[in-house]
């Protein structure tokens, strides 16, 4: 700073000392920022992990007395506890979204078991929901991440439920890269909207879920990003409504 001050003269020395003390205020306060979203992510991490906890629980009981308890209610309650636990998920890796990424387990992974488990996650949804899955998936290892690819499939899925009329269909197409398409028979997008189902938000006009927050398909784009995934739009009719995540290279 010193040396500045020779430089532009002693006239300018108000001036330099301003603009060094705004600098340094600034600072201060984005490293505030910085510590602030830190703690609130740390905060959100617990919360969801402690309330989790008595939802495991509540399965647990259902299990254990589910010939005590009428078959109807029993799928019902699978539900509703199944609903809460993507919501949980989907608060969750918002709030780790605008964190710097240094915990991904980059493995070597087969797409069909992260699909299936994806799947079995949702079964009391669809389930209730009565979607019919048609599985057209081979085996194809890519390397990733397994819970937050698990994440991005499961939020496709969910939005495939939203629109859907009563199939879900998935397959993989192995070439020069590695694509796993995720099918729904509902009604398609605008043209004009589809730039925009990627932007926090984004609802579409013609959601089954008038309560939806819009971060399914924006988080999706986030994390597809963080990992090096291409998630596109692939088809866009009616009856046929297709999503896709492309791996690039080989393994």
């Amino acid at each position: 700073m010193d040396k500045l001050i020779d430089v532009l003269g002693i006239d300018y020395k108000s001036t330099v000392y301003n603009i060094f003390n705004l600098n340094k205020s600034l600072n201060e306060k984005i490293e505030k920022q910085r510590i602030d979203l830190l703690s609130y992510k740390d905060i959100i991490e617990k919360w969801v992990h402690e309330v989790k906890v008595p939802i495991s629980s509540l399965d647990l009981v259902l299990e254990n007395n589910q010939n005590d308890i009428k078959s109807s209610t029993y799928e019902k309650l699978l539900y509703t506890s199944q609903l809460i636990k993507v919501d949980l998920d989907l608060i969750l890796y918002f709030a780790r979204s605008n964190s710097i990424k240094t915990d991904y387990d980059l493995k070597e992974l087969n797409i069909k078991e992260v699909v299936y488990k994806a799947i079995s996650d949702y079964y009391p949804i669809l389930s209730e929901k009565e979607i019919k899955i048609i599985d057209e998936i081979k085996d194809m290892y890519v390397l990733s991440d397994f819970y937050t690819l698990k994440f991005i499939i499961s939020q496709i899925i969910s939005n495939a439920i939203k629109y859907t009329i009563d199939t879900i269909n998935f397959k993989t197409i192995i070439g020069d890269n590695k694509i796993l398409i995720i099918t729904n028979n509902g009604k398609h997008i605008d043209n004009q909207d589809l730039p925009f189902i990627f932007e926090k938000g984004y609802t579409g006009k013609s959601s089954k879920n008038s309560l939806s927050t819009g971060l399914g398909l924006y988080l999706v784009k986030k994390y597809t990003d963080d990992l090096g995934i291409d998630v596109n739009v692939l088809s866009n009719k009616d009856g046929e409504f297709s999503m896709g995540l492309c791996f690039y290279g080989k393994m």
